[in-house]
């Protein structure tokens, strides 16, 4: 009770201030912002008086969404004007954020994702929200639940809810999903009343998807950079298109690996890698094989690091594309912290670290040793 109260009284000097101390307060998402970063950052500016904002262009599944539900665009802010207040949802470092943004602006946090040492703020301080889960979506509907407990959520607000958490946990599919996520979805999914916007859940989620899978109209970098996060502690970047036509997708691999490499060279990336993951069980119920998610690697380095990070679960399909199966769907919550583990513990120990060899391929330090050995 008293972490409530303590709570509800941030939430109410946030909401002072925002409305007549700062030059300009807003609730803004991550680069390359996807559906829950967004809805994320319109829900948030109910709760705390500010402005919502995105740090990119909107995507084909965040465009229907919005346009369906009839709700504006949130404006577009790419750099921070200093003195200007910022409340972060849906991310908490630098690395995500929008150019030239400084903590001293940072206000508050909202996030479900893992904080690392480079967080604005801390896990701890009362400006910060923050619990693992699938979808920042659901950390706020928790939020506006804690200061007004006995009232349904407000139809276009559930509705929003209902997009952020299907989104971002692949309608619960995902193995990032927890039990909030399950609840609060099943709350809103109730007051939503999508038939006041010509619709039924099914269809919404169903069109929701299509969106997503929806390519064709953007080039090899785009789609690489749609879902993107950078890891600057370990020179990574990954990129993540889920789709329900991933055969389709493949067959424009050659470009792809091509706009890899070009990433690397542009971002000094170490590893590139792209996740391309086949969610048709999601969207057509009929579809019963379980989520699969493939990898695209340029190099026998970032092969190698998949093979020792994943073991055999890997599955090499030929043509720089591996097969990983894990059963995991989630980036944010298995694979980019798996490869990040793996790569700093082969970084700590450089006897075992991966070399080159003499025909290009890549190798184990150790192995070399002892084929140099037994050449002796």
């Amino acid at each position: 009770m008293k972490m409530q109260f303590i709570k509800v009284m941030f939430l109410l000097i946030i909401y002072v201030l925002s409305s007549h101390l700062y030059a300009k307060t807003f609730c803004i998402g991550h680069k390359n912002p996807d559906t829950d970063s967004v809805v994320s950052a319109i829900l948030a500016s109910k709760m705390y008086n500010c402005v919502p904002a995105i740090a990119g262009e909107l995507n084909n599944e965040t465009k229907f969404v919005l346009e369906t539900l009839g709700i504006e665009p949130p404006e577009v802010i790419t750099k921070h004007q200093v003195g200007n207040k910022v409340i972060l949802v849906d991310h908490n470092s630098p690395t995500h954020a929008i150019d030239g943004l400084i903590k001293e602006d940072v206000i508050g946090i909202i996030d479900h994702h893992p904080f690392s040492g480079e967080s604005f703020l801390k896990v701890g301080d009362p400006r910060v929200t923050h619990q693992v889960m699938g979808s920042t979506s659901t950390l706020i509907a928790q939020e506006m639940k804690m200061i007004a407990p006995q009232n349904a959520f407000d139809s276009s607000v559930a509705r929003l809810i209902v997009a952020g958490i299907v989104s971002d946990t692949i309608n619960l599919s995902s193995n990032a999903t927890r039990e909030a996520d399950r609840k609060v979805l099943l709350k809103a999914t109730a007051e939503a009343h999508f038939n006041e916007v010509g619709s039924r859940f099914d269809d919404f989620v169903l069109e929701m998807f299509k969106k997503k899978s929806d390519l064709s109209q953007l080039n090899e970098a785009q789609i690489i950079m749609n879902d993107w996060k950078r890891f600057d502690d370990q020179k990574m970047g990954f990129g993540v298109a889920q789709t329900v036509a991933p055969d389709e997708l493949l067959t424009r691999k050659s470009e792809l690996l091509l706009q890899m490499e070009l990433i690397r060279e542009q971002e000094g990336l170490e590893y590139v890698f792209f996740m391309v993951t086949d969610t048709r069980s999601v969207a057509d119920p009929a579809y019963n094989k379980p989520l699969q998610s493939y990898f695209l690697v340029s190099n026998n380095r970032e092969a190698t690091m998949l093979t020792e990070t994943f073991g055999d679960a890997v599955e090499d399909m030929g043509d720089n594309v591996f097969a990983v199966k894990t059963g995991q769907t989630s980036k944010k919550f298995n694979y980019a912290p798996e490869l990040l583990n793996q790569i700093e513990q082969t970084s700590s120990h450089p006897g075992l670290s991966l070399i080159i060899d003499s025909q290009g391929k890549c190798a184990n330090s150790v192995n070399v040793m002892m084929m140099m050995m037994h050449r002796l």
